[in-house]
């Protein structure tokens, strides 16, 4: 049985830099993230995102600091056994709500996302996130940090938890399958 999530120790993250990226955008761009809706209308829109392509074409002032944040990314991605992989980062702030059943293909300029490392700069754990895989039903809850399948019908229920901040790395070109099995022969899979 494949699991549409693989929890990463959260150790591999320097926590504090991470932290400070996201503070320096959220007191600079407060409430001016992309808005996150997936194409469909009647999707709640609960999520914002800072560095997103729209959000760095609208804010063309923070593509150094973006760079910064890139080549982080790059590093950790390296760490976990995935050189050579389209990725693109983002910070997520997801609101209290339910951000309704969808696929992330729309989450960005470029198709087919097949998964993201999330990383949550919360204190607390994350909000439960769930899917629909290969006709089963899954769930995880209370991750701090983990690859999650974006590329099947998935949800996050926010409605118990408060605001969520999120370090987001989407990532392309292969399939899910492929980038978790890349990351179970790391010694950071959990």
């Amino acid at each position: 049985m494949t699991l549409p999530y693989l929890e990463i120790d959260h150790n591999i993250i320097d926590e504090s830099l991470v932290t400070n990226w996201w503070n320096d955008f959220a007191r600079k761009y407060k409430h001016t993230g992309y808005n996150r809706t997936n194409g469909k209308d009647n999707l709640l829109v609960i999520t914002e995102l800072y560095g997103h392509e729209n959000f760095i074409k609208d804010h063309p002032e923070v593509l150094e600091e973006k760079e910064k944040v890139n080549q982080y990314a790059q590093e950790i991605l390296s760490k976990l056994n995935l050189q050579n992989i389209e990725f693109h980062v983002t910070f997520m702030v997801t609101r209290r709500g339910v951000l309704d059943w969808h696929i992330d293909e729309a989450s960005s300029t470029r198709p087919g996302c097949s998964g993201a490392i999330l990383f949550s700069l919360n204190e607390d754990k994350r909000a439960p996130t769930e899917w629909v895989y290969n006709d089963a039903y899954y769930s995880i809850d209370g991750y701090k940090m983990a690859l999650i399948n974006c590329s099947c019908m998935h949800r996050v229920d926010n409605r118990n938890h408060d605001t969520r901040k999120t370090f987001r790395i989407a990532l392309y070109g292969t399939t899910f399958e492929e980038i978790k099995n890349k990351i179970a022969q790391t010694e950071y899979a959990l």
